[in-house]
């Protein structure tokens, strides 16, 4: 009988892997622009010539900051003839008072010099309101980003005249498919991609999630609130997963 070969005497060591079902995680890109979280449309309240520009795209300003001065002289005209016939009707008023103490005077004399002065208080309030809206105030800190007017020109009540925004508070707004919605919640920590820093990730924060989605797309928007970064600016692309 013929002899085996050292080769096929040789033993195989093979290492045994069992095989399991388990879960993979899938992990889903989700893309978005940079936004500010406070931003201002501002307008006039009044019709006036723009007296003074103080602002231009750039300029940092704050809160209660003086950013555009309506010319206001004939608020001030108003004012002051508002405020002689406050002077004068009070005056008339006290008169009253004092003749109808003494009899000299009927109620209905003393009622209606009492409405007159009421009716001249008021309209000098009226025209109080009237000049402070000749001043355009910037409601938070921020800065201009556009500006529609210049010095010199006719501003509307309504009309557009500047836009600002706090560029210290971003936020990514992203659309997240419905069915990926659940893997997001307030509050979670997500690493923000912003591609035109580079791949240095940002750490975000969930801020918010709209209660309301697209109907047509099936896509709810995911608000990252991001930290402030040199760089990072309104309209940025970026990008995180989920």
């Amino acid at each position: 009988m013929p002899e085996l070969s050292s080769a096929s005497q040789e033993t195989i060591q093979a290492e045994v892997v069992e095989i399991k079902h388990a879960s993979v995680p899938i992990r889903i890109e989700v893309t978005g622009q940079v936004a500010p979280v406070f931003q201002a449309a501002l307008s006039s309240r009044i019709q006036g010539t723009i007296d003074t520009l103080f602002v231009r795209e750039g300029t940092s300003v704050v809160k209660g900051q003086t950013l555009i001065q309506l010319d206001n002289r004939d608020v001030r005209a108003n004012l002051a003839r508002a405020l002689a016939e406050v002077e004068n009707t009070k005056a008339q008023l006290d008169r009253m008072v004092q003749l109808y103490a003494q009899d000299a005077v009927s109620k209905q004399e003393m009622e209606n010099a009492t409405r007159a002065y009421k009716v001249g208080e008021a309209n000098r309030k009226t025209v109080l309101a009237q000049l402070s809206y000749t001043i355009v105030k910037a409601p938070f800190d921020g800065v201009i980003i556009e500006k529609m007017v210049e010095a010199g020109e006719l501003a509307s009540p309504g009309q557009l005249l500047l836009r600002m925004e706090n560029p210290r508070q971003l936020r990514l707004n992203a659309t997240v498919a419905e069915g990926d919605l659940n893997s997001v919640s307030l509050g979670d920590k997500i690493s923000v991609v912003i591609d035109a820093l580079g791949e240095h990730a940002l750490d975000g924060v969930v801020g918010q999630i709209l209660p309301a989605g697209d109907s047509h797309t099936h896509t709810f928007t995911v608000k990252v609130d991001l930290p402030a970064e040199p760089g990072l600016k309104t309209g940025m692309f970026g990008r995180f997963q989920l």
